[in-house]
């Protein structure tokens, strides 16, 4: 290994594909979830089920940072440098993350309920457009913890762990590393509900008291905010690095892969039995315990992270575990997924907006952007349309912008702004080498 893990463009790619088809069924064509959830099932838009899994996927962006992060610093530990050195570029792009993240909730952010129950909250670019006047954010927008914000503490959590582990002579001795890192990532899982249950009282306490408490409210929300946080997506991290780490030192596939089935065949086995049990004791709507949630239920957590530990193996072997000139065929016939997977990040900022302008244009000319059942939401030509408009227009985007190297592109920025805290400037600012593989 040593090189860029294709693989891992191409799943990022695959899973920013689904978050497209999602939220454009989802937030664009049904305005939302509520609506989905009443008339998917009686849709033809239900043939997109498989992709709308990647709803409750969004655990797989902390699994690939932890991976990455842990690959990167892995290596450069072995070219014996400082482990603070090592972990500098982790570091500064969670940073940089991070600001885009408060950039998206203040621009980009689709309309979400209040967190304290003050009716809805807008942002100021997708937000005008659904309030169809002038929105300015509130204050509370910002301490919502979305996927980006998850990125950013999986990377920190990476530094965390692996300075703990490494800074005294612990890199010499990677077995005593991935048990550690294994026992931190089970009993985060473990742990994970009854202490979100706990703090998340306090998170929002934090914030309807407002001034000063705001700061440990803000820290709060990365941990046990709502959706996308460490609990329960730090423990998707551990068992990221520990891909990672594998990678790097060159583990067999067949090592994976025996580790990956262990781990994974295990989660699996909980989640059905968790599963089986809540389907037996739940009161009220199943449907809305595991899908409509502020904190994913472990039986969901639990099966994912299992199917994934399933998954990554699978595209290594196939993908990264072959002959250099295999390598090469498989990097030209998946550029087109993994074109969607670079520039990831720049796509999750901006298809908000660009979901909600057309579903804007297609309630207004058809039918109502009220949120009431309408012709948009019931008939399949126009279902079917608006879906090929939205992704077929991101498809002829990214195949033009690829001719001016993706300049501009958020992922080209923060190699940009990155390179100029690095000691070593960063030559990936040319995104389309990259696609290539060159």
């Amino acid at each position: 290994m040593g090189k860029r893990i294709l693989s891992l463009d191409f799943i990022r790619g695959l899973a920013i594909i689904g978050v497209i088809v999602n939220h454009a069924i989802t937030y664009g064509i049904m305005l939302n979830e509520e609506n989905a959830r009443t008339l998917l099932p009686k849709s033809p838009l239900v043939i997109f089920a498989p992709l709308l899994i990647f709803g409750t996927w969004a655990g797989i962006f902390a699994l690939i940072t932890g991976l990455v992060n842990s690959y990167q610093i892995y290596l450069r530990m072995k070219k014996k440098e400082d482990i603070g050195v090592a972990l500098q570029g982790c570091f500064i792009n969670s940073t940089l993350v991070l600001i885009i993240h408060f950039i998206f909730l203040g621009l980009f952010n689709r309309v979400s309920e209040s967190l304290t129950g003050n009716g809805f909250n807008h942002s100021l670019i997708t937000g005008s457009i659904e309030l169809q006047q002038i929105s300015l954010p509130p204050i509370e927008l910002f301490f919502r913890a979305d996927a980006l914000a998850m990125i950013s503490a999986s990377g920190y959590l990476t530094c965390l762990l692996l300075w703990i582990i490494w800074r005294k002579q612990g890199f010499q001795n990677t077995k005593r590393s991935i048990k550690i890192i294994l026992e931190f990532g089970a009993i985060i899982l473990a742990v994970s509900q009854p202490l979100w249950n706990l703090l998340y009282p306090i998170f929002i306490s934090f914030l309807n008291k407002g001034g000063l408490y705001y700061i440990p409210a803000l820290f709060l929300s990365f941990i046990s905010g709502t959706m996308h946080c460490l609990l329960p997506y730090g423990g998707y991290v551990a068992f990221g690095i520990i891909l990672g780490i594998y990678l790097a030192e060159q583990k067999s596939i067949q090592e994976i892969k025996n580790f990956a089935k262990k781990v994974g065949f295990s989660l699996i086995i909980i989640s059905i039995i968790l599963a089986i049990y809540h389907i037996f004791t739940v009161e009220g709507n199943l449907m809305s315990f595991f899908f409509k949630y502020k904190m994913i239920p472990p039986d969901l957590y639990l099966l994912n992270l299992g199917i994934m530990m399933l998954w990554f193996p699978w595209f290594f072997e196939k993908i990264d575990y072959c002959s250099d000139e295999k390598h090469a065929k498989i990097a030209e016939k998946t550029i087109l997924i993994r074109r969607f997977g670079i520039l990831s990040l720049t796509l999750f900022m901006l298809e908000p907006f660009w979901c909600t302008l057309w579903s804007f244009i297609f309630h207004t000319a058809f039918g109502s952007f009220s949120g009431e059942k309408d012709v948009v939401m019931t008939n399949f030509g126009l279902n079917l349309l608006f879906l090929i408009i939205v992704f077929g227009s991101w498809l002829i985007i990214l195949k033009k912008w690829e001719k001016h190297k993706y300049k501009f592109s958020f992922e080209w920025i923060m190699v940009k702004i990155g390179s100029k805290f690095r000691k070593k400037p960063s030559e990936r600012s040319d995104l389309t080498k990259i696609l290539k593989d060159k």
